[in-house]
């Protein structure tokens, strides 16, 4: 189980096409600390009364009124190209649970984001030496007693995605679902840095829209379809960067 989670971060993670090194040399930038947003792209979803509802290419209507995502890390990967021994020890530690990395550019806590308040938050990293960065690593993992944002009235320690609503498929009543899974999912992708300033800011932008596309849940059980929910989550995920000036900098 565990050799195919890291065959599948692996080819997640893996170079851009036609990418060579020479050229991501030549379009990284150095940073001495990272600011993060956790984002969500509503385009296309239908807000109304604390929940919102979205229409599957399935034709099945899904309507969220509670769900929680955890974002367990979030951090850059030094030029050269990322070591690939660091990416096997952070799929390690997150399917221990564990921390992920050593790398001062890390978000410091993890995350439970509100998936149905779809509220934006920044976050920034600790100060750190001057570093060459051309990665962004991002992961999914079950919340711990370190998560930020955990609800008063629901224990998601060990869950990864907390979603509760209402799904009909085409013709039918609406059904009450409440679903969870600990199942963890992590990418990484290349990045450019280029701005007037030394602190990276990267946005990490969620699409809900096609959060549950595919998925043909009168035909698969809950677990194939929280799976499924969370690859489209991270399949679906965008980053943007650019470099800025740290607070308190002069502009």
């Amino acid at each position: 189980m565990l050799a195919a989670i890291l065959f599948l971060f692996s080819a997640c993670s893996g170079d851009a096409p036609g990418t060579e090194t020479g050229l991501l040399d030549a379009l990284s930038t150095t940073a001495t600390q990272a600011r993060y947003t956790l984002a969500w792209d509503t385009e296309g979803v239908e807000v109304a009364d604390g929940s919102w509802s979205v229409e599957t290419d399935l034709g099945y209507q899904v309507t969220l009124s509670r769900g929680y995502l955890s974002t367990y890390s979030l951090y850059l990967i030094p030029c050269p190209e990322a070591d690939h021994a660091r990416r096997w020890s952070l799929i390690r530690a997150a399917h221990a649970g564990h921390s992920l990395t050593e790398d001062d550019s890390m978000l410091l806590s993890p995350q439970l984001e509100d998936i149905a308040a779809m509220d934006a938050s920044e976050h920034d990293s600790v100060l750190f030496d001057e570093t060459e960065y051309c990665e962004v690593s991002y992961v999914t993992a079950r919340a711990d007693d370190r998560s930020e944002g955990m609800p008063d009235d629901l224990d998601l320690r060990n869950v990864t995605l907390y979603l509760e609503g209402q799904l009909s498929a085409p013709g039918e009543a609406p059904a009450a679902f409440q679903w969870s899974t600990a199942l963890f999912y992590g990418r990484s992708e290349h990045i450019v840095l280029a701005g007037d300033g030394d602190r990276a800011h990267v946005r990490v932008e969620r699409q809900l829209s096609t959060m549950f596309d595919g998925v043909d849940f009168a035909d698969v059980s809950e677990a194939r379809a929280m799976d499924l929910v969370l690859q489209n989550l991270i399949n679906h995920t965008t980053f943007t960067t650019d470099l800025e000036p740290r607070r308190g900098d002069s502009p």
